[in-house]
């Protein structure tokens, strides 16, 4: 499956480690990003249908980051997983 677009849903600030932003892209759920102690971490599932390239994880981390620092003040966005 081929990245077509992808969302960044923002949901309330949550408690330490739960999902504070949910990822998709063309209806696939490819990855959250949670809170954690030292900020908030983007986790993407592995074994996703969606295959990712550069440019795409570079747009999706981009737009999260974007979203995290306006809509909730994260000072720090780090990535995690594949």
């Amino acid at each position: 499956m081929m990245l077509k677009s992808f969302k960044v849903e923002i949901k309330t600030v949550p408690e330490h480690n739960s999902p504070v932003a949910e990822i998709w892209s063309d209806d696939v759920h490819i990855a959250q990003v949670q809170k954690n102690k030292f900020g908030f971490a983007v986790k993407f599932f592995t074994g996703s249908e969606v295959k990712l390239d550069a440019t795409a994880l570079g747009d999706i981390i981009h737009e999260a980051k974007e979203h995290l620092t306006a809509n909730i003040g994260a000072k720090k966005v780090v990535v995690e997983g594949e």
